[in-house]
């Protein structure tokens, strides 16, 4: 059994987040935003969460795992465990009632702030989170998750406000908003298919721009065990581009 965190402290820290990318630019150093919107939004959350942890895309050696753990903490959209239990699910129920991020059940704005319930998993899907079960990097940053989070919070306070807003909730914020859009406006609303698959994913060009990649969603829901997402010579995929130069083995 899973000992889900709590949402509610999850969603505060994102809506944090969400509101310093849309309010607190005059206390952001740009440069710092860029670098680490790219740390904790694309590697943490698009690489680590996404692409390595939850599907398994690409190899890496021990040092970047560890690394993109720490990261795909730190993006705070969930635990390693959390976030991909939700995300396998997702795959295996997409667009169906058992998908508990449907958009067309939960509706676009929870779905876009991902204001869903995990208890609804079942418990029986645990079985297809041993080999996450079985990572103890994983399993550490499960267990000391708002440690993690609290300590890294605690240390850019210290630095100063730029720190903190630039370093971290700035790009939490980005996170929240690029899992958002992938979530709700690549399943159908808009957007086209080079697959004729049995869910509703689209590719959505604008999307994919916001989201360095993740936009791709029809071609990742056909090949989810690609960590390139390119299905087309017109395509692009940073995201992809920046696992072969940097992360993969």
């Amino acid at each position: 059994m899973i000992a889900w965190h709590p949402l509610w402290l999850l969603r505060t820290v994102q809506f944090l987040g969400v509101a310093s990318l849309i309010l607190c630019w005059g206390q952001a150093d740009i440069l710092l935003v860029v670098l680490f919107t790219f740390l904790i939004a694309i590697c943490g959350q698009g690489i680590g969460q996404h692409r390595y942890f939850s599907h398994k895309s690409f190899k890496t050696d021990d040092i970047k795992h560890k690394l993109l753990a720490i990261l795909a903490t730190l993006s705070t959209s969930g635990s390693i465990l959390h976030w991909s239990a939700v995300h396998r699910y997702h795959h295996e129920n997409a667009d169906t009632d058992k998908d508990i991020h449907n958009p067309k059940i939960l509706g676009y704005f929870k779905t876009f702030f991902m204001l869903y319930n995990p208890v609804n998993i079942p418990k029986s899907f645990t079985v297809k989170l041993r080999d996450l079960l079985k990572d103890p990097v994983v399993m550490f940053t499960h267990n000391y998750y708002w440690f993690i989070i609290l300590s890294y919070i605690i240390f850019l306070a210290i630095l100063g406000p730029t720190y903190l807003v630039s370093c971290y909730l700035i790009p939490v914020g980005f996170a929240r908003l690029s899992g958002g859009i992938q979530s709700a406006f690549t399943h159908g609303l808009m957007g086209y298919r080079n697959f004729d698959i049995k869910d509703k994913s689209t590719n959505h060009t604008l999307c994919n721009y916001i989201t360095f990649g993740e936009g791709l969603h029809n071609n990742h829901h056909k090949y989810p065990g690609k960590y390139s997402f390119v299905s087309h010579p017109a395509e692009i995929d940073p995201t992809g581009w920046v696992i072969e130069k940097l992360w993969r083995k």
